[in-house]
């Protein structure tokens, strides 16, 4: 996420910033992956984990189509920009996520942006391009560029209640 954010900075490429955002997405699929064999082998897991990696997951997912609208829009193709904004607004995930009231706010205010921009390409488009707004099958998928990698947890000793006698 330091990445992101120096990317950021710096006014990276719009498709890397989209393609650095959505590999956050598949890392934290990871994650949520790992912890579902966890929870098989009745280990316990903090909801509060579960809740944090749900709402980084959405809102990653939301900044890499605002990423992706962007750079296909410098690419000439608002049609499909606005298809992507679309897209990402209709994702029910983004919207039904749990959480800290200040995590879901943070999403909120992603979703509100993001509806701005939609209403200005939009606005935009009926004004200069005249493009059709290209529908679900013809928008390019998300991609993602992990730049790290998750590791398994395997203690390195026996893990065991103590138990005191008193």
């Amino acid at each position: 996420m330091v990445t992101i954010m120096k990317a950021e900075e710096k006014k990276t490429a719009d498709g890397l910033l989209s393609k650095l955002h959505y590999g956050v997405v598949q890392l934290l699929d990871e994650a949520t992956d790992s912890y579902s064999t966890a929870a098989k082998e009745c280990k316990e897991i903090s909801p509060g984990l579960m809740d944090y990696i749900s709402c980084s997951k959405a809102l990653h997912k939301l900044r890499s189509y605002k990423h992706m609208a962007e750079g296909v829009k410098t690419e000439g193709q608002m049609g499909t920009a606005i298809g992507l904004l679309k897209r990402a607004l209709n994702s029910k995930v983004e919207k039904n996520v749990g959480g800290l009231e200040s995590w879901r706010k943070v999403i909120k205010q992603d979703i509100n942006a993001l509806t701005e921009v939609l209403r200005r390409y939009e606005h935009e488009n009926d004004f200069v391009w005249s493009e059709k707004v290209a529908c679900d099958e013809h928008l390019p998928l998300l991609q993602g560029k992990k730049i790290a990698t998750c590791i398994p947890y395997c203690p390195a000793r026996w893990e065991r209640t103590l138990k005191l006698k008193i």
